[in-house]
């Protein structure tokens, strides 16, 4: 079913009647599409190109987008993608290329996902909003942070590891 909708094409029309309901599934489907080829093959400097393209695409919404959680999700996918090179947990020991504006921006973010209800226990959000405390300096919060993961553990590639690791 994801691939029958995520291929689809939004009419102009369906488009901005979504957008009149105040709703940011039209912004998804084609920002999700932009960003993602049908190409089997793709090269990471057209991945990077299409992300962008989807990133600005989704900024040009901000008014549905910054409302749904999904979307939102989506915007700051794409974001990190955008600034990595990798989607959030593709790598094991991948030094993150952040510099102290790009840990605020990804604190703020997280902060917006995390106040919607759906998005508050999710384990790699706030794994990140734990390591991200550490980058900024907030050591007793970023310790409280991953004492709450302390317990929890995430499904990676078909196996299991420890929610946190230190480096």
């Amino acid at each position: 079913l994801g691939e029958k909708v995520f291929s689809s094409n939004v009419t102009e029309q369906a488009f901005n009647d979504l957008l009149e309901r105040k709703s940011a599934a039209g912004v998804v489907l084609r920002a999700y599409k932009i960003a993602n080829s049908s190409k089997k093959i793709i090269t990471p400097s057209e991945r990077a190109h299409r992300t962008s393209e989807a990133l600005d695409f989704m900024n040009q919404y901000l008014s549905v987008v910054n409302q749904d959680p999904r979307a939102l999700f989506l915007k700051f996918k794409l974001w990190w993608h955008s600034k990595t090179g990798l989607d959030f947990n593709e790598k094991e020991r991948v030094t993150v290329p952040f510099a102290p504006e790009d840990w605020n921006e990804c604190l703020r973010s997280l902060d917006q996902l995390l106040s919607f209800e759906s998005l508050r226990d999710h384990p790699t959000l706030r794994f990140l909003e734990a390591v991200a405390l550490f980058h900024r300096g907030e050591y007793g919060r970023g310790f409280e942070a991953f004492g709450q993961l302390a317990s929890a553990q995430i499904f990676v590639r078909s196996r299991i590891i420890r929610r946190f690791i230190f480096s």
